[in-house]
Order: structure tokens, then C-alpha cells, then sequence
């Protein structure tokens, strides 16, 4: 709460303009638990979103934690954006984070600078095929774990380079938002058996934080934001891992209700893996956010 509060007093800071403060509680089996609170602040010409997230499981006695910033610019024709973010030592690991990415509009009107994601919607409604959002976005992560896959402490630190490259697009077609988000990550060293899974995984439209080096993850999502106030949806991702052949699937349903000022979120996740000692993960997320703006 003393992060979100943060948020509010920055937000009191910005020029006028449209404010979005948020708040989402996950919760599962195997004692999972995680917290995301975010913020979306304009400042002149740019789009302030500073987020601070937590996740725990009784994989790890921790609490893992990220703390991240992203600056956005957008106009009707395109968004371009630069990410940056870390995970402060817990359990012996931690992390920094930093990406960038790029997106390309065609509109029917002409105009909207939310993209369409596969964390969520917001196109401009229209007969047909109103919009379409193609992009692409890069990130680099280096994990640093002072123990091995046992437990054990190492006698050097494993470092390690994770690079992201992703391409994405999303349409709204007949009042319904889809779109799909594929990223492949490459390792600057080769892993092994001994290499700890990376604690605290983020991909793309899930509230749920997983374990593991990741290679290949495809997610989509489709809403259809035509409902008076409630927005459904349904997602689904699908993930491979190194080193072997470890995967895991993640299917999700939910909604949005929005109510002016306030929205609120709500989903349920579930996720399977194909050969882990990790049993699967079934977690519920609750969640609202408030947009208001400032001055005339």
C-alpha cells in the first residue's frame, strides 16, 4: 500500500491530464500469492508507468519482487516505448531489466494511441475491421543467482543474458479486440542442469509469475468490449523452456467493469506444466483501478 500511495502523490505532481492508479491481488494453490500496483501518468508528450510487483510460493521462502518503469510515447500513427526494471536480492537472486518497443497503427478513423494488447483492449469501435496494431519490442534481463539448482551456495556468482525479441499484432474486428504476442529468448551461455530456474517470470497478459528460463511464448487474448460496462475475455499461453524440453500452458477467462471513474478486473488462471516438479497452478486475481484527471 506504501507503493500505491506513492503513485498518488506523483500523480498529483503531473500536468493535467488522464491518470490511471491500479491495484491487482493474485491468489492460488501452493501458497501462491503476488500483488501488482501500477500507474499511468502523463507528462507532456509522454506516458509515465511506474509498477511495483510481488510474488511468493512455497517453491521459495522469499518474497520475489520487481520494481519497473516505462516511458511511452504515442500518437495516432504509432507508440514507441523504453522499459527498464530490476529484482532486488532475495534468496541469493536478482536482476535488471531493460527494452524498448515499437508499434504501428492502421485505423479506420484514423486516430487512438492505446494499443491493442494482449494485456488488454481499447480500440475504437467501427464496422469490419476498425484497426489493426502491428509491432515489434526487444529486452535484455541479467540474472545473477549466488545458488545452484540444489540449493546449494556456488563458489562465483552465475551470470547470466537473456535476450527477448518479440513481434506482436492485435485487430479489432466486428466489435471484438484479438491480438497475439510471440517472443523468443536466446542465452549468451549455455544451461544446464545445475542453473537454478529463473524465481520470477513475467510473460506477456498473465498475472500469474512462474519459474524457469524461457524460449519460445506465445500468448493471445480476445475481448469483446461491445457489453454494456462488462468486458470479457479469454487468453492463453503457451511457453517452452531451456534447458530440455519443459513446457507449460496457461488458460485464462475474466472481465472488466467499468464504471466511469473506477474499473474493476477479475480473472482466473490456470496453469499446467508438462514435466516439472512444480504442480499446476490455479490463481484467481481481483483488481481496480481508478481514472480521473486534473485540472480543466
Amino acid at each position: 500500500m506504501k507503493k500505491l500511495l506513492a503513485l498518488v502523490l506523483l500523480a498529483a505532481a503531473v500536468p493535467a491530464g488522464a491518470i490511471d492508479l491500479g491495484l491487482r491481488v493474485t491468489k492460488g494453490n501452493e501458497g501462491y500469492v503476488g500483488m501488482n500496483a501500477f500507474g499511468v501518468l502523463p507528462v507532456g508528450d509522454f506516458t509515465l508507468r511506474p509498477a511495483f510487483d510481488t510474488a511468493k510460493s512455497d517453491a521459495s521462502n522469499g518474497t520475489f519482487k520487481q520494481g519497473s518503469l516505462r516511458v511511452g510515447y504515442d500518437t495516432a500513427v504509432f507508440g514507441l516505448g523504453v522499459t527498464g526494471g530490476m529484482v532486488p536480492k532475495t534468496e541469493g537472486y536478482k536482476n535488471v531489466s531493460a527494452g524498448a518497443d515499437l508499434t504501428f497503427t492502421l485505423s479506420a478513423t484514423g486516430g487512438g494511441a492505446k494499443r491493442i494488447r494482449t494485456s488488454g483492449g481499447g480500440a475504437p469501435r467501427g464496422k469490419g475491421l476498425a484497426r489493426v496494431d502491428v509491432g515489434a519490442g526487444a529486452q535484455m534481463i541479467q540474472h545473477e543467482d549466488e545458488m545452484d539448482s540444489s540449493g546449494a551456495t556456488r563458489a562465483t556468482v552465475r551470470k547470466i543474458s537473456q535476450t527477448d525479441v518479440s513481434v506482436f499484432v492485435g485487430a479489432s474486428f466486428l466489435g471484438f479486440n484479438a491480438s497475439g504476442n510471440l517472443t523468443n529468448s536466446s542465452y549468451d551461455k549455455t544451461l544446464n542442469g545445475l542453473d537454478r530456474p529463473a524465481p520470477r517470470l513475467a510473460l506477456e497478459g498473465l498475472n500469474t509469475r512462474l519459474m524457469g528460463f524461457p524460449e519460445t511464448s506465445l500468448s493471445l487474448h480476445v475481448e469483446a468490449p461491445f457489453l454494456p460496462l462488462v468486458n470479457p475475455f479469454v487468453g492463453y499461453n503457451a511457453t517452452t523452456y531451456k534447458p530440455g524440453s519443459d513446457s507449460s500452458k496457461t488458460y485464462s477467462v475474466g472481465a472488466y467493469l467499468g464504471l466511469e471513474m473506477l474499473e474493476l478486473y477479475g480473472a482466473i488462471e490456470r496453469t499446467t506444466f508438462s514435466s516439472s516438479p512444480l504442480k499446476d497452478l490455479t490463481t484467481v486475481t481481483v483488481g481496480g483501478s481508478l481514472r480521473f484527471g486534473l485540472g480543466a
